[in-house]
């Protein structure tokens, strides 16, 4: 399903995550974050192909001369030959995790019924448990708690072998709304996991009906989900290098839990949710943008264009609420918070302290009871020694730097994506391109804190990376990145509506698929059955060849909400595209995932002091 926009944060990200002295790297914790989504199985093994050689390199780095060149390493634990140097000190204990994007749908149990639901599908709800301790993933190599150790002088290929077949584990018939921030959040960070969402009466009404969503409790207290805490406790190390690796072909759907925050994803409701008031138009970000199903905030007028009775409120019109657009530009369509703001991850990864009562974790104007210690930085860990990576739908020639880590011109094939550095430069336009910027959204004066007045948001000048349903005029047919433009609708919908984003980049599969070879009715993925081939990746030639029943490129949506969160970190920030730009000559340097782990693995040389 296609998901809600973000920006980049504009400089309202505060200090980036910067260590102030060479990061040890001998003791890593390394954690996937997996998109299980219908979209993903190709992704998946490019994904699964490239973290072999991954590891390796993380076990028995590279040598490097003294300008920097990359060199073969000897056999591990042996020294680089005079005058070389490894490319950072080898890891010696690692921790290998794969968790999910899937957190079910927040109460609605429509999309993604919980587990003992007769509509479960598994994988729906993994709830950030760990891949090897599910079904699907026992007996893989995994640990007791589901993941794979490995220690120096253990023979990396079993390593090697357990990984790959973890990740294949995956799956694609996970959640559409993928909650890839807050899975990882949930996991690492979050310090009172709910095991279970419950539907009850709303406390504010006299309906006994199920409309509200709450917390499941056992004796007055918040049931937690023992499964993730212990998992945590035992693959995170307090003075380990953490590294998370994001895998995403859409944008992040991270959904608030709240009493009527379900309502949203409640696709079996015919009735399209409330429209937003007038100003969501012009600014999602202003004080008085609100939910035509709610009054008006304090200070705001009440919107002549939303009525008076709150009891039947004005409607998104039918034809312009695809369901799978439920999480794409919320505040502008619907004028309701119900994605966690971006700031909530950045304040996960950067701050010692967290406000567990504020949605964006900031300190400022918490209550000292609400005031925790960030469980990654509780004992030992410094902020500096966390690295956040992402494949994430942007395309691949906006991220392409024209020199190498030590500014020299690249040669042949090989493919560098720009580090954060090279992204923050004051000539590099990158970030306005993919990005635009949120502005800057109206906060209320509180206690300690004072009014933050709105700014309203600017999209991405890249129209590849601006969210839409309806075709873009500025991409043009036959363009390398996306292909072309086409019609979103849904052919099965009554009314007909679009029902999907235009891409941001595809990039062609290793073996194309004959969609006519699958069987539609068991929800075998393809994206070019008959009927439903209209889009660029069902031509050979993206934009100017006909289109037919083959699927020959996979594609991915505007990542923006990735894109706003790596911005907001800064320095150990890795930003690289899912769309690769080799999928078949696999001995090249740029062949699948390779650029991007090897972005991954020059940040930590960066870290390492080398």
């Amino acid at each position: 399903m296609a998901n809600a926009g973000g920006s980049n944060g504009g400089g309202t990200g505060g200090s980036r995550a910067k260590p102030a002295a060479p990061v040890a790297t001998q003791q890593m914790d390394l954690l996937f974050l997996i998109d299980n989504s219908i979209s993903m199985a190709d992704k998946q093994e490019l994904l699964a192909q490239a973290v072999p050689e991954l590891l390796s390199r993380l076990t028995n780095p590279l040598c490097i001369d003294a300008a920097g060149v990359p060199l073969v390493p000897p056999p591990p634990g042996e020294e680089c030959p005079d005058g070389q140097r490894r490319q950072f000190d080898p890891v010696t204990d690692l921790h290998v995790g794969f968790i999910t994007s899937s957190l079910g749908d927040a109460g609605a149990d429509a999309a993604c019924p919980p587990e003992g639901d007769p509509r479960h599908r598994p994988g729906s709800t993994d709830m950030a448990h760990l891949i090897g301790s599910l079904p699907r993933g026992q007996g893989l190599g995994a640990n007791e708690h589901g993941f794979l150790e490995w220690h120096a002088g253990d023979d990396v290929a079993p390593l090697n072998s357990a990984a790959q077949q973890l990740l294949r584990a995956v799956d694609d018939t996970g959640c559409g709304w993928e909650a890839t921030h807050e899975s990882w959040y949930r996991f690492l960070v979050d310090p009172e996991p709910y095991r279970s969402l419950v539907r009850e009466p709303c406390p504010d009404s006299d309906s006994e009906a199920p409309n509200c969503v709450a917390l499941e409790q056992v004796d007055g207290q918040v049931a937690l989900d023992e499964t993730v805490l212990a998992q945590r406790a035992a693959f995170l190390r307090p003075g380990s290098l953490l590294s998370i690796v994001v895998l995403s072909d859409e944008n992040d759907c991270s959904f608030r839990v709240g009493p009527k925050d379900w309502v949203q994803w409640e696709l079996g409701d015919a009735r399209p949710p409330p429209s937003a008031s007038s100003s969501c138009a012009s600014d999602p970000n202003h004080r008085c943008c609100y939910s035509c199903g709610a009054p008006p905030p304090d200070g705001c007028e009440p919107d002549p264009q939303c009525g008076a009775d709150l009891s039947a409120p004005p409607r998104v019109p039918p034809e312009q609420d695809g369901l799978g657009l439920r999480c794409f530009d919320v505040q502008r369509r619907f004028g309701r918070d119900v994605l966690y703001p971006v700031e909530r991850y950045r304040n996960a990864l950067a701050q010692r302290q967290l406000c567990k009562s504020a949605p964006d974790l900031d300190l400022a104007g918490c209550a000292a009871a609400d005031v925790i210690d960030n469980p990654l930085f509780a004992v030992g860990r410094e902020p500096g020694s966390v690295v956040l990576t992402a494949l994430v739908g942007v395309p691949w020639q906006s991220l392409a730097s024209a020199v190498d880590a030590s500014g020299a011109p690249l040669e042949g094939a090989e493919l560098r994506f720009k580090s954060a550095a090279e992204l923050s430069a004051a000539a590099d336009a990158t970030w306005s391109n993919i990005l635009g910027s949120p502005g800057v959204r109206w906060r209320a004066a509180a206690e300690g804190r004072p009014e933050r007045a709105s700014v309203p948001p600017t999209p991405p000048l890249l129209p590849q990376m601006q969210e839409s349903p309806l075709p873009r005029p500025e991409v043009v047919p036959g363009n390398p990145m996306n292909g072309r433009e086409f019609d979103t609708a849904d052919p099965y919908a009554d009314p007909p509506r679009p029902n999907d984003l235009q891409y941001a980049c595809i990039f062609p599969l290793p073996r194309p698929i004959d969609c006519l070879t699958r069987n539609r009715n068991d929800n075998e993925p393809c994206g070019c059955y008959p009927d439903e081939n209209e889009s660029p990746i069902c031509e050979e030639r993206p934009g100017t060849s006909p289109v037919t029943t083959t699927q020959f490129s996979a594609p991915a949506w505007p990542g923006l909400r990735h894109l706003d969160l790596l911005q907001r970190y800064g320095d150990n920030a890795v930003l690289t595209s899912i769309c690769s730009r080799n999928t078949t000559e696999e001995s090249a340097a740029d062949f699948g995932y390779r650029p991007a782990m090897a972005a991954l693995l020059e940040r930590l040389q960066r870290l390492n002091g080398r």
